[in-house]
């Protein structure tokens, strides 16, 4: 279905890994799927297409936060209350479904959108 909505696609080589490998994989991939906050990246779909998965998610459009620290330098009160505030809220609710984030670092925290107000986390 043509939504006309804009994506984010993550493209990952599966040709050298185990059979057990691309499973877990796509294991993982279907139950974040189910992740439904509003500080989680949105899972669309997965597909598999000759060696690659792709993993078809909201696209972000405020960009990465560790983008914004290098330009910006500091931070306001406010602003990284706000933030903190949302990525408190994430974790907590990843914590919720007994799963650990292993990758937690401003790269994989971005803004929804140009306006910078709410930030969602990329947990794959």
């Amino acid at each position: 279905m043509i939504t006309g909505e804009y994506v984010a696609i993550k493209k990952q080589d599966i040709s050298a890994l185990s059979s057990e490998e691309i499973y877990n994989i796509s294991r993982e991939a279907l139950y974040l799927q189910s992740f439904k906050h509003r500080n989680i990246v949105k899972f669309i779909n997965t597909y598999v297409f000759e060696n690659q998965f792709y993993t078809v998610m909201e696209c972000a459009l405020g960009g990465e936060l560790n983008t914004y620290l290098e330009k910006q330098k500091y931070l306001s009160e406010f602003e990284a209350r706000r933030i903190f505030k949302q990525l408190h809220e994430a974790v907590k609710y990843i914590h919720s479904k007994d799963v650990v984030h292993r990758d937690l670092k401003p790269n994989n925290i971005l803004f929804l959108d140009e306006m910078r107000e709410n930030i969602v986390v990329i947990i794959i």
